[in-house]
């Protein structure tokens, strides 16, 4: 994944293939407003819904770049597959331990995806040895860490 913007603005933190297994032979479901208390007048469509602007776009060095959204996209098409297979079986089903393990994968991602959960997602992961192992900044030219000025944007 490159570090450009190729972004479009709406970012899903309820994908949507997972929000189309809701919907009527139209594309379409019905949205209940919280606000107000109401089911909304009108059926919806999947891509009116559920996403922030811009929430996975992060600029770095005056760069702006969707590369987290690009990395959601390649998980919800493997993701995909198992959740289409659930939605599409009107018997009960069987998965096997590679559909069962995807599943929980894909559930744990939808947990942390979900804006409620920023702030439960800083507390868990700031200060956490692994997460500090697995995420690296460095300098592309020099291969050099990156200041701790930049590590705390």
């Amino acid at each position: 994944m490159d570090f450009e913007d190729k972004s479009s603005a709406k970012h899903h933190y309820l994908p949507q293939f997972y929000l189309k297994g809701f919907t009527d032979d139209k594309g379409k479901f019905a949205i209940y407003d919280y606000t107000s208390r109401r089911i909304k007048s009108s059926l919806q469509s999947p891509s009116s819904h559920f996403f922030s602007l811009e929430r996975n776009t992060i600029e770095f060095n005056n760069q702006k770049s969707d590369v987290i959204e690009q990395l959601y996209s390649k998980i919800d098409s493997k993701h995909s597959k198992i959740i289409k297979l659930i939605q599409e079986t009107n018997a009960s089903i069987s998965l096997n331990l590679e559909d069962t393990s995807l599943l929980q994968e894909f559930v744990s991602y939808l947990f942390w995806r979900l804006p409620v959960n920023d702030l439960l997602y800083e507390q868990e992961f700031k200060n956490n040895p692994i997460y500090k192992k697995v995420f690296k900044l460095i300098n592309e030219e020099t291969g050099e860490d990156a200041p701790e000025e930049d590590k705390k944007k």
